[in-house]
């Protein structure tokens, strides 16, 4: 048996326990399970037309499909370090749309997409991944200097 010369994280097994005692620790595990269902039908058929329209301009991208493992679905502007990733929310009924520049944190913009929208007003759910995608590519003089830090939207 090994003894670790680092410390032992008391405080955070503390709070933990706290946390657990009082039933504010809780999993992901139905907003994951949501997302697992949704994601192949709803949202991978979107991703791949933003991948084969992207490509058609001349911007490699990439696919990283890892729903049924990690729980994300992401795909990556090449070129331009961007990437677009869905994972589920702590709300079982909406998924978190981030896109970013890579290695930038202040270029992050992060939105919620409610799940009905994706069959019921998918040309809005279009336009925001649109917008959040030209964002993130928009040559730094065209942006103002936090245009994606503005805050999430609201799930009307």
């Amino acid at each position: 048996m090994s003894t670790s010369t680092h410390p032992r994280f008391e405080c955070l097994r503390n709070t933990l326990r706290a946390w657990r005692a009082e039933g504010l620790l809780r999993g992901n595990h139905q907003g994951l399970s949501q997302f697992r269902t949704i994601a192949p039908v709803s949202l991978l058929p979107i991703v791949t037309d933003l991948h084969e329209a992207l490509e058609a301009e001349g911007l490699r991208t990439t696919i990283r499909d890892t729903v049924r493992d990690l729980g994300v679905l992401s795909l990556t502007i090449d070129d331009f370090n961007v990437e677009v990733s869905f994972a589920p929310d702590d709300a079982p009924n909406v998924c978190r749309m981030t896109t970013c520049r890579m290695g930038i944190p202040q270029s992050s913009l992060t939105r919620l997409l409610a799940y009905r929208d994706l069959d019921t007003d998918l040309a809005s759910v279009m336009g925001l991944i649109e917008e959040s995608v030209l964002r993130a590519l928009a040559p730094r003089r065209a942006t103002g200097p936090h245009s994606l830090g503005e805050p999430s939207a609201t799930i009307g």
